[in-house]
């Protein structure tokens, strides 16, 4: 091996994804060997490469503060940023399992820190072992061709913003290669017992590699060439499926929502037959961000999805909800419900609420409103008013417009196709009780005269609207 393998590795790997001094790059790190030496080959590049170093405090082993206070150190010492994010262990991994709980917190965190200082792209340290333990783990689970073809270079960032990206320099190299190359450097790192506990099933595989390897049962180069071959294949079939997906994609107003939360048709998928519904699931649910489903879970997951007659199903996979309502399939918001809060309003222009932020702000200022709704009220009264910002009750009746009836909240939420377990995220604000406004619909007909008493003055009027969280907008 020569002296700059890695530093060489990721040079090339940079070029061939067209990034340059302009580009800024997060580089995760564990403090273990591999992502030190990926840090030293990082430095080793200024200043044709400009980086940040990131640490996610997964709050599972008794010296991870010493694990943060080591990479901190270690990126200090190379002159590169460094930031840091700790994930909250009280919160539970439940249904999920330790693994699927740390690898989707760890992604959201690191798509945080990237979002931060500006980086679309985010290195890690995947090597040419950590390729074969994928494969050989995706094998015993089922997952299907997208899965026997691995890790690429670059891959959609899981569990983050559509845009951003995974970069893999090192996986052409041998986790031997890193080893030699960080014990001539004099590099420092820090050992995970995790790595040991054979309990996790990647160690397990991991421990059944190395023997073959050791062995001579398995050739490294010939498996690496082997899942080449299986990449080529897989992209005929990615065409296939990623096509499918864009045939079967419910199209939304909101194009944001539609990059970053795309949902599918339930009776266009229907409409595959079953290898390419399969294929197609596969590929949507990597373009969320998901690890490939085994073939028990994505059975699970068709037939939740697709199969069941009920018109609301929900399946967990990876950290993530998959919802189907009625006709549509997409990810269900990690929103909470309305808790209910009294306000008096002394003229704030915002009030934060679980989903979304509830607009006040004077008719006529100006300023650029998050929707048009034109209905006002009178400012005074609002002022002098108690509000209730509150749930929607079942079968409270409201009036959406003078010339239209009046109908129940539930109903409302029915013929607007909005899902039964969202509903108890959207506001309904009361004025001295009365319901005088109604997310997502905007004002209601049937507000207080006094609301009214200021029309047609010269009297100050606030308009109300209410800006759903981004992840909630695809679901109304």
């Amino acid at each position: 091996m020569t002296d700059d393998t890695p530093v060489d590795a990721l040079r090339q790997c940079l070029q061939r994804a067209g990034l340059g001094p302009d580009d800024t790059l997060l580089l995760a790190c564990s403090g273990g060997r591999d992502s030190q030496v990926l840090m030293h080959a990082v430095a080793a590049l200024r200043p044709v490469v400009r980086a940040a170093v990131a640490h996610v405090h997964h709050g599972l082993q008794s010296r991870a503060d010493d694990w943060l206070v080591f990479c901190a150190a270690e990126a200090s010492s190379l002159g590169l940023p460094f930031l840091s994010r700790r994930l909250r262990v009280s919160a539970g991994f439940g249904a999920l399992g330790l693994e699927a709980w740390a690898r989707a917190g760890r992604y959201r965190a690191l798509a945080d820190m990237a979002a931060e200082i500006g980086a679309r792209v985010v290195l890690t340290a995947h090597h040419a072992n950590d390729q074969l333990e994928t494969v050989e783990l995706r094998r015993r689970r089922g997952s299907g061709l997208l899965g026997l073809a691995g890790m690429r270079e670059s891959s959609p960032m899981p569990h983050a913003p559509a845009g951003m990206r995974v970069l893999r320099p090192f996986l052409g190299l041998s986790r031997q290669q890193l080893a030699e190359w960080a014990q001539a450097h004099g590099i420092q790192w820090v050992e995970d017992p995790s790595n040991q506990d054979t309990r996790l099933a990647r160690n397990r595989v991991r421990r059944f590699l190395d023997q073959r390897l050791r062995d001579d049962a398995l050739s490294l180069p010939d498996e690496l060439a082997s899942i080449g071959l299986l990449q080529q294949a897989a992209d005929r079939l990615l065409g296939q499926a990623e096509a499918d997906v864009a045939a079967c994609t419910v199209h939304l107003a909101s194009h944001t929502a539609a990059a970053d939360w795309p949902m599918l048709s339930r009776s266009a998928m229907m409409g595959l037959d079953s290898v390419r519904r399969a294929e197609a699931l596969r590929w949507w649910l990597g373009r969320l961000g998901c690890r490939m489903p085994s073939r028990l879970k994505l059975f699970e997951i068709e037939r939740q999805l697709l199969l069941a007659a009920a018109s609301q199903a929900l399946v967990r996979h990876d950290g993530i909800t998959l919802l189907r309502y009625r006709d549509r399939i997409g990810v269900m918001p990690e929103v909470l419900p309305i808790s209910p809060l009294l306000l008096r309003w002394k003229g704030e222009t915002f009030v934060d609420l679980p989903a979304g932020r509830l607009y006040i702000e004077q008719a006529g200022s100006g300023q650029a409103l998050p929707t048009a709704v034109p209905d006002t009220v009178d400012a005074d009264w609002l002022s002098r008013t108690e509000i209730l910002i509150d749930q929607g009750r079942g079968g409270e009746r409201l009036r959406l417009s003078p010339s239209s009836p009046s109908r129940s909240w539930k109903k409302l939420m029915q013929a607007r196709g909005i899902p039964a377990c969202l509903r108890a995220c959207l506001p309904v604000i009361r004025a001295d009780g009365q319901p005088i406004h109604a997310a997502p619909f905007g004002l209601l007909a049937d507000m207080p005269c006094d609301a009214h008493a200021a029309h047609g003055s010269s009297g100050p009027r606030v308009q109300l609207s209410w800006q759903p969280a981004a992840a909630l907008q695809p679901w109304l």
